[in-house]
């Protein structure tokens, strides 16, 4: 198997990634900042998303096979700063991989690509329409269908995982409808990378929660079968949400100026 780029590196689930998949995999990190918390021993290459001469060399001159894109802004910004970090960014990984001749991208979407899904008629599953709440929700949903047409103009093969709520343990009660451990995280990015597909695959990256939001179809293309449960934690955690929210929606509380897109 050829090199894996993993953008985002020095993220916080970037971190853990390569972490856990250096031993198996022949890892190039990127970021557009360094972190003491990644390894010395893996190449790491500081680049910008927006600068594109930077991320086609970076593709092209370390032969690249699989890019796991993890980077770009992770939470809820003003829309030109999702422009330019998320949506024109993911394109630069895109353009990259067709000029470089990559078989592979796997992107890291999101449940806010769903968001304003109503909470209450839930579980759903990959087929549900997507609902963006928020700029950076509609930026993963533009760049779902960006994988597709990079797929089937070019037949790069693209894998979009819908990242559900990722932390170590649940700390929160929503986490007991949104978890995805990191566990369950590590499986899936690597069932990702190795799994034969020739399609484009969007699957949900959530844990086995007794509460889920989603379902995870045990039949899916990547042959991912969580094993972690947030009930597990359930007498551990307080009795109200992370954050202002009814649970009307799935998601749906990340706005940076709620009036501005009322």
């Amino acid at each position: 198997m050829g090199k894996v780029l993993l953008t985002g590196a020095a993220g916080g689930l970037g971190t853990v990634l390569t972490k856990a998949l250096a031993d198996e995999f022949d890892l190039v990190l990127t970021n557009r900042s360094e972190s003491d918390e990644l390894p010395s021993d893996i190449p790491f290459i500081k680049a910008d998303l927006n600068d594109f001469e930077a991320i086609k060399s970076i593709v092209q001159d370390n032969d690249i096979e699989t890019i796991i894109h993890f980077g770009g802004l992770p939470v809820e910004h003003e829309f030109e700063e999702i422009l330019d970090a998320n949506l024109r960014g993911t394109y630069h990984i895109y353009e990259a991989a067709r000029l470089a001749g990559v078989k592979r991208v796997i992107y890291a979407s999101s449940i806010h690509a769903v968001g304003f899904l109503d909470a209450r008629e839930a579980p759903y599953d990959i087929h549900t329409e997507t609902r963006p709440d928020t700029f950076y929700g509609l930026s993963k949903v533009y760049n779902e269908n960006l994988g597709k047409l990079y797929h089937d103009k070019f037949g790069i093969e693209v894998v979009n995982l819908r990242i559900c709520g990722c932390v170590e343990k649940p700390d929160s009660k929503e986490h007991l409808m949104i978890w995805l451990s990191h566990d369950d995280l590590i499986q899936l990015v690597r069932k990702s990378i190795i799994t034969e597909i020739d399609d484009v695959v969007t699957i949900y990256g959530i844990s086995d929660n007794t509460r889920s939001f989603f379902k995870v179809d045990r039949d899916n293309p990547l042959n991912y079968s969580p094993k972690d449960n947030a009930e597990d934690y359930v007498h551990l955690l307080p009795d109200s949400f992370g954050h202002e929210d009814d649970r009307k929606f799935i998601g749906g509380h990340q706005f940076v100026k709620k009036d501005a897109v009322e």
